[in-house]
């Protein structure tokens, strides 16, 4: 009976510690009257500040454009790309694949339609060929494209 007192006691130091610690830490006065009012007003300060970060959010969130990559492939498994050959375009000498952005009101499948009708257009600046995927990591692609080239040669295969 002895040692469960000592324990039961050694606990109630030890809460006693970290309260006294918690108090330190957040700059809570020793007077503990005002705790209360101390933990009410960091509260709602916290509270504002979420609220702040939550404007910055949802502004960023309307800014947020989602980007489509579409890469047309054969029956045989082969990939169609463009070589950029327009020094005055960006990428230039760079592999891409359609891609482009999606507008609020359409869905990925309308976007990815729009974009390779508008894509694969006759171009007297750009050229389309097919490569066979295993060799694809031999080429200089877009950004886009190298990033996500394990990922879509996965879903290929």
């Amino acid at each position: 009976m002895g040692i469960s007192v000592e324990i039961k006691n050694l606990k109630n130091l030890e809460v006693k510690f970290v309260k006294e610690n918690s108090i330190k830490k957040y700059r809570f006065s020793g007077d503990f009257s005002k705790t209360e009012q101390q933990i009410r007003t960091q509260i709602d300060m916290n509270i504002n500040l979420i609220q702040q970060k939550k404007q910055i959010i949802d502004k960023y969130k309307e800014e947020i454009k989602l980007f489509l990559i579409c890469l047309l492939v054969t029956s045989d498994r082969q990939a169609c790309l463009n070589y950029r050959i327009n020094s005055d375009k960006d990428y230039y000498n760079y592999y891409q694949s359609i891609c482009g952005m999606k507008e609020n009101n359409e869905t990925f499948e309308e976007c990815a339609i729009q974009e390779t009708k508008k894509k694969m257009e006759p171009s007297k600046h750009d050229e389309w060929f097919i490569y066979e995927l295993k060799d694809l990591k031999k080429y200089k692609l877009t950004d886009s494209l190298k990033i996500n080239l394990e990922h879509i040669i996965d879903i290929i295969s």
